[in-house]
């Protein structure tokens, strides 16, 4: 089944769940939670039992953080979309987490920040999760 269904109006409350090492998704969560978006911090073992969408960074070379994966083995039904965090020093591996996600669970990539992400990143996010801008 292909979860690339958009958000509706209808899910305006979906939860967004986020890993972080170095404190950078945080920041951008910290943000959309001043959107009055709820998130959630991930490990592992955490286990969500309703829909969300995930916000992930790229580590490595081009890689999908370990955590973010185990915790995908557990919680990959309730995926509905994902955006992620890079480094353009990286190239065409920028914030290539999400494509790999995207292509994996058969969920839409809403898009890509670097670091931090900035004021626009956080908009473009929440105008998705509002239904005004989903394409």
């Amino acid at each position: 089944m292909d979860k690339r269904k958009k958000v509706s109006l209808l899910d305006k409350d979906i939860l967004v769940v986020y890993y972080t090492y170095t404190g950078k998704t945080e920041v951008f969560a910290k943000e959309l939670r001043a959107y009055g978006i709820r998130t959630l911090s991930i490990d592992e073992s955490s286990v969500v039992n309703e829909p969300f969408i995930l916000v992930t960074p790229t580590y490595s070379f081009g890689e999908v953080p370990k955590t973010v994966l185990a915790f995908l083995e557990n919680n990959s039904d309730n995926l509905k979309a994902v955006m992620s965090s890079g480094n353009r020093n990286w190239g065409g591996n920028f914030a290539i987490a999400g494509d790999i996600v995207s292509k994996t669970y058969g969920v839409q990539l809403i898009g890509k920040f670097e670091m931090n992400g900035n004021k626009s990143d956080v908009e473009k996010l929440v105008s998705y999760i509002k239904g005004v801008d989903n394409h």
